[in-house]
């Protein structure tokens, strides 16, 4: 049975003990919540200016991954001349829509025309709407879709369709939520299709471990370290 390329960087964390259950909360407890606060960021030629709200969850600020994904992109993209070009994106657990927006906008940058489909929980959609407006011109929206996905649950139909690259930057945090990821990367990545997932993650518990081993069951994973 073939199986998708997946790609999974982590990257090393000095913490690597046992958790206890009670650490594992739907919605990590924050130890200073965010509510407008504002980063600036550059990557390539595109500024991007991206508000963070963690009043509602973690899924609200900027994640180091996020950047990882970003840059790895843009680093392909500039080795192959109209890599966005009608390339499908979809980002899950996208938080602040950080990396899917600054994919839109580069490539409409470049004159492409391309789908990247911005997805996460229903609390984070507004945020990640206020950062499109505040970043993208009308090209770069045309290039965008901001919806909301379950992971486990069936794939909405406006998500429905064939994709070129998953993105996915540290949604592997929560033990609990390892099988339901997994059923969505499968919805997602019929057997046998080219789509690529690029699952960015730091590592933080030996939990971790048990994610790749279940993952590896249904796809070929090419950990990058």
């Amino acid at each position: 049975m073939g199986k998708n390329l997946l790609q999974a960087l982590f990257e090393n964390s000095d913490t690597d003990s046992d958790v206890n259950e009670e650490d594992y909360s739907l919605v990590p407890e924050q130890s200073q919540c965010r509510i407008g606060t504002v980063d600036y960021l550059t990557f390539g030629n595109v500024n991007f200016k991206i508000v963070e709200d963690t009043s509602k969850g973690c899924g609200g600020k900027i994640w180091e991954s996020a950047s990882v994904i970003v840059n790895h992109i843009l680093h392909v993209s500039k080795l192959q001349p109209n890599f966005f070009q009608n390339k499908n994106f979809l980002e899950v657990g996208a938080g602040t829509g950080m990396a899917g927006l600054v994919l839109a906008q580069t490539a409409a940058n470049l004159n492409q025309q391309c789908c990247v489909a911005i997805t996460d929980l229903e609390y984070c959609l507004s945020i990640i709407q206020t950062n499109l407006e505040l970043n993208l011109d009308e090209n770069g929206k045309k290039n965008c879709l901001i919806n909301e996905l379950k992971w486990g649950l069936e794939i909405p139909k406006i998500l429905d369709k064939s994709y070129d690259y998953i993105l996915a930057a540290d949604c592997v945090y929560l033990e609990s939520l390892f099988d339901l990821l997994i059923q969505t990367f499968k919805d997602l990545c019929p057997i046998n299709s080219k789509t690529q997932i690029i699952l960015v993650s730091k590592k933080r518990r030996r939990a971790d471990k048990k994610f790749l081993v279940k993952l590896k069951k249904f796809f070929y994973v090419e950990e990058v370290y």
